[in-house]
């Protein structure tokens, strides 16, 4: 009985014990392993934690990143995402624990699949000038196998050790804060290879990065010549990226192709100035054209005998501004289509080519500022000059075109009935004319004809001047210096402008008598030296009776002949004598 009873006591204590709930165990501490990781940029590193107790209750564990834009994580799993520091931060239990993680860049192994080759026939040395703030990372190797970083100090090369260079230059070789070129001493020099390799020696790279960014590079003005020179292989190009690139290298025969069809401004500038020993140009395809994309290039390039062709029919400013300035050889020049001109476009384009004998067609109907000054200036073989339709002119838009061409005895048609200032200003000074062109102008402008046939020795016979209104210094010095000329032309206006007959006819030494002269009111300086100097003037007839005006007829007859007629208005009985009024010894003659 006392068993049984004993047993029911122990069964209800052990139902008892059994129903009671367990008391939860708390996290003591949280580590990660490891505490400090360093990864390069992309990688992936898994961070192992440990949570005690191990019996602990709350066995979650959560990730957070101090800086996800460095190093995110999820799971434990830590990607670097940039250069920078990131602490990264496992929580369970509210219990912490942290590593602290370090991105940096990946260094990837140099492999130099591309570079600039530079030979010599003979012993070569080069280094490389910094001019400004500009410090380009470059290699060199004489066995393109190994190559070590370049401090620009001299290296050695012949035909039997090349000398390999390239460099790692995003941002361009040269930029507008510096730029640097390579100075070479000893026999000239080739540089054979992709240009680019300069930037990029394991990429291929048609964009060029900055402005300037060969600059002068290859400039060999004060050193050695190179004779062979690298692919060009750009076709987006920057402001000024190739100017000057070869300036002086006269060794240099033949060019590298410059394939972009869009120039940016001055990209080509000077860029074989003086190369003295060039023969073949280079193609130049494009017809979207950058202000002075052309500017000097081939300037001083002797050996050039034919120009490249020019298929660009829209043109920016100075474009094409003496681009075979001093191509003393060249006898071709290429056609010119452009109907839609720009300022100074053509500016100086063959000034000093004294053997160009033709010159190319100018279809353009409507100037620009400058546009064709100057633009034969020298070309001293030149007889045949072309056609110049416009009757639309613009501020100096032929001045200088045909000056010192000394072979030109026949002149372009000039049908323009309106002016511009300095629109013919010494547009055929010192040229071989013996006929002057058609002036059919009535409108004029200041300085209009300045000087236009200045020194022209040779003219004998000059143009009719319609125009009754005049301009300031409309036709100043116009025949000045023409000492064959011995018929004026009439000179109707009875209106006249500031200087507007100034030295028209200054050492017209073959003139016997001046045009009649019919204004009465003068105006300052109008005729001021206007007959300096006609050694062989023997009659004027001039009706001014107001002569009051500044310098108006000031020199205007000093070194003309000792005897002569002069012939006034009866009522101007105010005339002084001597050179600037009526000679001493001349004739007086009145009219009524």
């Amino acid at each position: 009985m006392k068993s049984n009873l004993f047993l029911a006591v122990f069964v209800t204590l052990l139902i008892a014990a059994c129903g009671k709930t367990p008391q939860p165990v708390s996290v003591s501490s949280v580590t990660i392993a490891p505490a400090s990781l360093s990864i390069t940029e992309g990688e992936t590193r898994i961070l192992s934690v440990t949570i005690l107790p191990e019996d602990a209750t709350d066995q979650t564990v959560s990730w957070t990143s101090d800086n996800p834009s460095v190093a995110t994580v999820a799971d434990g799993e830590v990607t670097a995402v940039a250069v920078g520091n990131a602490i990264i931060t496992a929580t369970a239990g509210g219990k912490s624990a942290m590593c602290n993680v370090t991105v940096s860049k990946e260094e990837k192994p140099l492999v130099f699949n591309k570079y600039l080759t530079f030979t010599s026939e003979g012993s070569t040395t080069i280094s490389l000038i910094i001019d400004g703030s500009n410090t380009p990372v470059l290699y060199y190797s004489t066995d393109a196998i190994t190559w070590s970083l370049w401090d620009y100090s001299k290296l050695s090369f012949d035909s039997q050790h090349p000398l390999y260079l390239c460099g790692d230059n995003p941002d361009g070789f040269s930029t507008k804060r510096g730029y640097s070129w390579f100075f070479a001493t000893g026999d000239n020099y080739a540089a054979t290879g992709d240009i680019m390799s300069l930037i990029s020696y394991d990429r291929d790279i048609t964009v060029i990065p900055s402005e300037r960014c060969f600059y002068f590079l290859f400039d060999s003005r004060y050193g050695t010549g190179l004779t062979a020179a690298p692919y060009l292989p750009a076709t987006t190009l920057t402001k000024s990226c190739y100017s000057y690139m070869f300036v002086g290298c006269n060794a240099l025969v033949s060019a590298p192709p410059l394939p972009a069809l869009s120039l940016s401004e001055a990209c080509y500038e000077g860029m074989f100035c003086d190369c003295t020993s060039l023969e073949v140009a280079p193609e130049l395809p494009a017809k979207s054209l950058g202000e002075s994309c052309y500017s000097m290039m081939f300037r001083g390039c002797t050996s050039l005998k034919r120009a490249p062709e020019l298929p660009a029919t829209s043109m920016a400013t100075g474009c094409y501004a003496a681009m075979f300035y001093q191509c003393t050889g060249l006898e071709y020049a290429p056609a010119l289509p452009a109907t839609s001109l720009a300022v100074a476009c053509y500016s100086g384009m063959f000034h000093g080519c004294t053997s160009l004998e033709v010159a190319p067609e100018l279809p353009a109907t409507s100037m620009a500022t400058g546009c064709y000054a100057a633009m034969f200036y020298e070309c001293k073989s030149l007889a045949s000059p072309p056609d110049l339709p416009a009757t639309s002119l613009a501020e100096a838009c032929y001045d200088c075109m045909f000056s010192d061409c000394i072979s030109l005895t026949i002149s372009p048609d000039l049908p323009a009935t309106s002016l511009a200032k300095n629109c013919y200003n010494y547009m055929f000074n010192r040229s071989g004319l013996t006929f002057a062109p058609e002036i059919h102008a009535t409108e004029l402008a200041e300085s209009c004809c300045f000087g236009m046939f200045y020194d022209c020795t040779h003219l004998q016979g000059s143009p009719d001047l319609p125009a009754t209104s005049l301009a300031q210094s409309c036709y100043q010095c116009m025949f000045a210096g023409c000492s064959a000329l011995t018929s004026p032309p009439s000179l109707p206006a009875t209106t006249l402008a500031v200087a507007c007959y100034a030295g028209m006819f200054n050492r017209c030494k073959s003139l016997t008598y001046a045009p009649e002269l019919p204004a009465t009111s003068l105006e300052e300086g109008c005729y001021s030296g206007m007959f300096e100097h006609c050694s062989r003037l023997s009659q004027v007839t001039c009706m001014a009776t107001d002569i009051s005006a500044m310098d108006c007829i000031t020199f205007w007859l000093r070194g003309v002949p000792a005897s002569g007629t002069f012939i006034k208005a009866k009522e101007m009985d105010n005339w002084p004598t001597g050179a600037a009024g009526i000679p001493e010894g001349w004739t007086i003659l009145d009219i009524e």
